[in-house]
């Protein structure tokens, strides 16, 4: 592995070097690209970015699709000085988020900005020189999506490396092939993969099919998987169905949200390996880990919080409360791994070094960091936290359709079901309904038909989601 005093750009190439004839990356999970040739890739796309007029200090948005084409693009844009942001073209065309310099798209999917730069066949192929280091760069994540545009955070290369390595600390270098199913475009996914890369280990993306994703993880022999929940119990459930057990598993790590001690113990009997549960969010980056099955305590435990961290919880009344009783989760971070809003560019903490979560929980008797659930009424698909309003715009005017209201449902899984609400028009019937919302959601969303005669409101005027749970909870016990 690279030093890790090293920027992250010198790091990625000190393991270019080390490994040049070894595979970086099983692309499409058969055609294998080797260190050397990643490396020249990045340098083939710093020496275009340069060609366009990037420069040091530029944040450029690269909604590439390919997942090498993202790594080695985003790796591209660090090395020359400029900042990867995680926005779409459409964004950057609408000038809804402010201070992007140029968006890198491939050329079928150009709409005739100014900022636009097309990615084109001519961007595949040997460099014509490689580019110098040039200090200064850095990468903007998105959060999950809420109301529509998401929350943005800044890291500068130093910070991003640091995050990083808290997680390489936290589980350990990888010993073996790996398979990052998270989309590389979103930070899990980004340091999934880097951190495959630092190990030296050559790494396969989700394929089309999860089938065929679990016989690849087979078949090349995959030892450490990064897999979002709601993409593990795509592949449980393939697995048992069409007896694919990968033999060479030796850890998962499910991240973006809990997932309970029964489906773990699940997971862990289909695959023959250890299964972890990662729990952190963009703004504090990874703070526990811990062997999901090998907990007896009720409620989604998301471990023992990273050394390192400060950790206090804050009652209603904005007060600190015993960390036995619990209350809104806040986190210090390290010094080297506070990042910072963007385009503000102002510290997320406050001015102790404090970050709010969002979360509510508690430390158990045995030092275990316990989650209660979330302040908001986000919705938690697969560690995608999306606003019920989103749900509602889709399914408002609907034929059948009078009102219609969303709220979460927690799971044993950790993810959220999708409860949908809706106060039926004359004559609507449920199986109609029913078919009516799921032909508008695909199967990464579960949703949760509730019938009501009105939408509740809490005091304010305001849709009383709790009550919406509670009526749900109620109807499901008759």
């Amino acid at each position: 592995m690279g030093d890790r005093q090293k920027p992250l750009s010198l790091a990625i190439e000190e393991v270019c070097q080390r490994y040049k004839n070894e595979t970086a990356i099983m692309q499409r999970g058969e055609v294998p690209v080797s260190y050397s040739n990643l490396w020249y890739t990045i340098h083939r796309f710093a020496d275009k970015l340069l060609d366009s007029g990037v420069r040091a200090g530029d944040v450029v948005a690269a909604p590439v699709i390919e997942p090498i084409a993202v790594i080695a693009m985003k790796l591209a844009l660090i090395r020359i000085g400029a900042t990867p942001i995680a926005v779409s073209n459409r964004n950057v065309a609408d000038e809804t988020v402010p201070g992007v310099d140029y968006s890198i798209v491939p050329a079928k999917n150009i709409i005739g900005h100014a900022k636009e730069i097309a990615f084109e066949s001519d961007w595949i192929g040997p460099p014509k020189r490689l580019i110098p280091y040039v200090s200064g760069g850095g990468i903007v994540h998105a959060t999950s999506g809420t109301t529509g545009l998401p929350k943005l955070r800044a890291d500068d290369e130093s910070t991003f490396f640091a995050r990083i390595n808290n997680g390489i600390n936290a589980r350990g270098a990888c010993d073996g092939p790996v398979f990052v199913a998270h989309e590389v475009a979103s930070i899990v996914g980004i340091k999934s993969s880097i951190t495959a890369l630092l190990s030296g280990q050559f790494q396969m993306p989700m394929l089309d099919g999860y089938a065929r994703t679990l016989a690849m993880v087979r078949d090349l022999g995959i030892v450490h998987a990064f897999v979002p929940p709601v993409y593990l119990r795509q592949l449980v459930e393939a697995a048992e169905r069409d007896n694919i057990r990968p033999t060479k598993l030796k850890r998962i790590n499910a991240g973006g949200s809990s997932i309970s001690t029964d489906f773990a113990a699940r997971c862990e009997d289909v695959f023959g390996c250890e299964v972890y549960n990662d729990y952190g969010s963009t703004e504090t980056d990874t703070i526990a880990t811990h062997r999901a099955s090998s907990v007896s305590t009720s409620g989604s435990v998301a471990g023992r919080i990273f050394p390192g961290f400060g950790v206090r919880f804050i009652d209603e009344e904005l007060q600190e409360s015993p960390s036995t009783k619990g209350g809104e989760l806040q986190l210090r971070p390290p010094e080297n791994m506070k990042i910072r809003e963007y385009p503000s560019m102002k510290p997320l903490c406050d001015a102790d070094g404090w970050v709010s979560t969002g979360d509510v929980g508690h430390i158990n008797d045995e030092g275990l960091l316990v989650l209660k659930g979330r302040k908001s009424d986000l919705i938690n698909v697969g560690g995608n936290k999306l606003a019920p309003e989103i749900f509602e715009r889709m399914l408002a005017g609907n034929e059948g359709i009078k009102q219609v209201a969303a709220f979460r449902i927690s799971t044993d899984i950790g993810i959220d079901d999708v409860g949908i609400a809706v106060v039926p028009g004359e004559e609507a019937k449920e199986e109609d309904l029913l078919s009516n919302i799921a032909s508008q959601f695909d199967d990464f969303y579960v949703f949760r038909l509730l019938v009501v005669d009105t939408i509740p409101l809490t005091e304010a005027g305001k849709t009383d989601r709790a009550e919406l749970l509670a009526i749900y909870v109620n109807n499901s016990r008759r």
